[in-house]
C-alpha cells in the first residue's frame, strides 16, 4: 500500500519540482544586465620597489580582486615606469589610469597631503581610517586632489613604526644636536628646528651609511623590513615609539576622467577591492612586525629602549610649532589641520577611557 502511494504521488512531486526550477524569482527581474557590457582596460603604476613584497603583493591582490568581482569587465595591468613622470603626474595626465603611492610624497605640490598619510604624534591606523571614513577626511583628500584630476582612496597602512636605530643612547633632547639621521618628511622638518638641531640626511643605502659613519641614526619602516635590511647589524640602540609616523596610510590614485567614465557598479568594485587590500596590507605589517620585534628582542646585541618622556615632550612641542607654522602659510593646510586635530582629540578622549585596561 505504501509503495503504491509513493508511485501515485511521484508525478506530482516531479511536477512541483519542475515548476519551482522553471519559475524566475521576482527579485531577478528588477534590472537586466546589458547583453554586451563595456570592458575597460587600465594601466597601473606604483612607487614601491619589488623588494617591498607586502606592498607589491597587495597590489597584485587588488588587481586580481577587481578582475574577479567585475567578471573581467575592468582589467588592470601593471605598467613600467612613466619616464620622468612621477606616479602622481602619470595619473594626473592620464598617461596611466591608476597608481599606488603615499600622499606625503606630494607635499611640495599639496602641503596638506601630509595629513592623508601620517603626521608626527598624529592618529594611528584605526583612528586615521575612522577620520577618513567618518570624520570628513576622505572628502578633504578628494577635494585637494581634484585640481590635479585625481580621485584618491586609502589602500593600505604600514601600521605603527619604531623610533629608529641609533649608534648612541638618547637620554635628553640635546642628544639630537648635530645628529645625522635619516628621517624624511615632516618629522625631518621638526627635528631640524633650532631647539632640536638634528641634521636630516637622506640616503638610499642606510646600512652602509651607518657603517661608514655618514649617519648616526636611521628610521626605516618597522621591525620586519628593518631586520630584512640588516640595520640591526649596524646600530646597537633600537628606540620606540615611532612618534614620527604613528600609522601611515597609503593611497590609490585614479585619473578623474577615467573614474567618471566608469559605470557605478565598477566604481563600487574598485572601492570594495581597495578596502579589502587596505586591511590585508595593514594586518600583514602588524603580524610581521610583531614577529620581527620578538626575534630582535632575543638578540643580546641589541638594546631596545623607549625614548624618555622628556624627549617625547620636546618632540611633541616642536611638532605642534611646525604644524602651526605650516597652517599659517597655507589655507588648505590650516583647514585640514583643524579638522584632523579636532577629530583626533575626540578619538583620544574615547580611547583613553575605553582602552584603559592597565
Amino acid at each position: 500500500m505504501k509503495l503504491r502511494k509513493l508511485i501515485l504521488l511521484l508525478p506530482i512531486f516531479l511536477l512541483v519540482l519542475l515548476s519551482a526550477t522553471c519559475t524566475k524569482p521576482e527579485n531577478t527581474t528588477a534590472q537586466d544586465m546589458p547583453s554586451n557590457p563595456q570592458t575597460f582596460n587600465w594601466k597601473m603604476m606604483a612607487v614601491w620597489p619589488e623588494k617591498l613584497e607586502i606592498l607589491t603583493q597587495g597590489i597584485k591582490q587588488f588587481i586580481e580582486d577587481v578582475g574577479i568581482i567585475s567578471n573581467n569587465r575592468l582589467n588592470i595591468t601593471l605598467a613600467g615606469n612613466a619616464g620622468e613622470l612621477s606616479v602622481f603626474e602619470a595619473v594626473s595626465s592620464g598617461k596611466i589610469e591608476i597608481g599606488h603611492s603615499v600622499a606625503y610624497l606630494w607635499t611640495d605640490k599639496i602641503p596638506a597631503a601630509q595629513f592623508m598619510a601620517s603626521v608626527p604624534f598624529g592618529m594611528d591606523a584605526r583612528q586615521h581610517l575612522a577620520w577618513l571614513n567618518n570624520g570628513g577626511g576622505l572628502g578633504l583628500w578628494q577635494g585637494l586632489y581634484k585640481q590635479y584630476k585625481i580621485m584618491p582612496f586609502p589602500m593600505g597602512n604600514t601600521g605603527m613604526q619604531m623610533g629608529g636605530w641609533f649608534n648612541k643612547r638618547i637620554e635628553k633632547i640635546a642628544d639630537f644636536k648635530k645628529l645625522k639621521i635619516r628621517l624624511p618628511g615632516l618629522a625631518g622638518e621638526v627635528i631640524v628646528q633650532r631647539e632640536i638641531g638634528a641634521i636630516p640626511t637622506q640616503t638610499d643605502d642606510p646600512v652602509n651609511a651607518l657603517k661608514d659613519g655618514n649617519l648616526d641614526a636611521v628610521e626605516w619602516m618597522g621591525p620586519y623590513y628593518d631586520k630584512k635590511l640588516g640595520l640591526h647589524k649596524k646600530a646597537k640602540y633600537y628606540y620606540y615609539p615611532g612618534w614620527h609616523e604613528p600609522g601611515t596610510t597609503l593611497e590609490l590614485l585614479i585619473n578623474l576622467e577615467a573614474w567618471e567614465n566608469l559605470p557605478d557598479d565598477l566604481k563600487r568594485v574598485i572601492e570594495i577591492a581597495a578596502n579589502n587590500t587596505h586591511h590585508w596590507i595593514y594586518t600583514e605589517f602588524e603580524s610581521k612586525n610583531a614577529q620581527a620585534l620578538k626575534d630582535l628582542e632575543s638578540n643580546g646585541d641589541i638594546d631596545i629602549r623607549a625614548f624618555p618622556d622628556k624627549v617625547l615632550t620636546k618632540l611633541r612641542e616642536a611638532t605642534k610649532k611646525r604644524l602651526e607654522q605650516k597652517a599659517e602659510a597655507d589655507r588648505d593646510f590650516e583647514k585640514v589641520y583643524k579638522n584632523y586635530r579636532d577629530f583626533q582629540e575626540t578619538m583620544d578622549n574615547w580611547r583613553s577611557k575605553a582602552q584603559r585596561l592597565k
